[in-house]
């Protein structure tokens, strides 16, 4: 007699390993960005997309290869809890990563007090600004050019030493900004 050879797949049941560097920025006043870095599925079915909530509740799907979505029509001044878990082909959710976001409005003061418009600077100098938020100040970064050359998180008064020689002679802008 005839005789087959019938052999078995084995099903995947290893869930992905869980997305990384979760991040969520405010973009604007109604829209949050999120990125993460890639999962990786080890069970044989291959990586499919990233699931991902709001407060909870399922808000889309994200095919594979993509790490990055939007979410819009947010309100400001609002706090949202956000998800990401990989989901691989043969259906198998990693465990999650989470990160909660508040959408501010209300722009940061910040004003810089150190050097003073007009001033002539050699060698190293002190950067200084007081900042303020509703929500509150991470750090104040500190430009020439528009190019940021520090930052300090220490608290207000911020401060950050800055060596002038890595310029070129000439006038050059200094703003500080707060985060």
């Amino acid at each position: 007699g005839a005789s087959s050879v019938v052999s078995a797949v084995p099903r995947d049941t290893v869930s992905p390993s869980v997305p990384g560097s979760f991040t969520a920025t405010a973009a604007s006043c109604s829209q949050i960005n999120l990125s993460w870095n890639a999962a990786s599925d080890s069970g044989g079915s291959g990586l499919n997309g990233y699931d991902v909530y709001r407060n909870g509740v399922f808000r889309k799907h994200v095919a594979a290869p993509a790490t990055s979505t939007s979410d819009a029509g947010l309100l400001a001044s609002t706090t949202y809890d956000y998800t990401v878990a990989a989901v691989d082909n043969a259906g198998n959710l990693s465990a999650v990563t989470t990160r909660t976001i508040t959408i501010d409005q209300t722009p940061s003061t910040v004003s810089l007090t150190a050097p003073g418009t007009g001033a002539v600077i050699n060698g190293t100098t002190t950067f200084s600004a007081n900042a303020s938020d509703n929500l509150g100040v991470k750090q104040v970064d500190f430009l020439v050019d528009g190019a940021l050359v520090g930052s300090d998180p220490t608290g207000s008064p911020y401060t950050f030493s800055w060596d002038s020689s890595t310029v070129a002679d000439g006038l050059h802008f200094v703003a500080a900004r707060a985060i």
